[in-house]
């Protein structure tokens, strides 16, 4: 994703039409912070998306501070709880299927039916207080300030880079069909990506 830049895509595609509400804006920034940190590093995502918001809460702080602060700290707890949705979201996660007693597993898909609501309530109720909290004023925000770049295009790499997360993301869902570990599986966009030299080593 971070490579060809997939989730910039993604982030670019659904920023441009949130609207110019503040607490919509907000809601959807975390929302996209939630689901892309489900696929990605929490870490790299709240990265991401801060590179994104940078230009506006430089050019709204110092009339509407408290859409800023709430955007920034939404985007960090987005992140954070975006990635219990997904066994890959956190590192933190696998750790825990190491702990399991012998014989115990959790599928992808059992962990997504209960990391995933828990993820979306926890990001909903985020941006509540937020909003409750920090009262960002209900002017309409310039969203064209985003750190945008509508020129992005799918390449050669970037369709092989979806086609192998859709691949990949498809024997996750079937981990209790295929009895594949999600660890062995999360070998396949690596070998792949290596092979078709999406990924080459000055990424790694």
């Amino acid at each position: 994703f971070q490579t060809t830049e997939l989730d910039r895509l993604i982030a670019n595609k659904t920023l441009t039409i949130v609207g110019k509400k503040p607490n919509i804006v907000l809601l959807a920034i975390m929302l996209l912070t939630g689901v892309l940190s489900m696929l990605i590093s929490n870490t790299a995502t709240a990265a991401l998306m801060m590179t994104i918001v940078h230009p506006i809460c430089v050019s709204e702080y110092e009339h509407n501070p408290g859409f800023v602060k709430s955007l920034v700290i939404g985007v960090a707890a987005a992140a954070s709880f975006g990635g219990m949705g997904t066994i890959i979201g956190t590192p933190v996660n696998t750790m825990v299927l190491q702990v399991l007693k012998p014989g115990e597993s959790i599928s992808f898909l059992q962990w997504m039916a209960i990391g995933i609501p828990f993820s979306v309530f926890m990001i909903l109720l985020s941006w509540f207080t937020l909003t409750l909290y920090f009262k960002p004023n209900l002017g309409l925000i310039d969203t064209e300030k985003l750190n945008l770049e509508l020129n992005i295009h799918l390449s050669k790499q970037r369709w092989i880079a979806s086609v192998t997360v859709g691949i990949t993301a498809l024997l996750w869902f079937t981990t209790q069909l295929t009895h594949l570990p999600v660890a062995a599986i999360s070998f396949v966009p690596i070998v792949v990506l290596t092979v078709s030299g999406v990924i080459r080593q000055e990424h790694i």
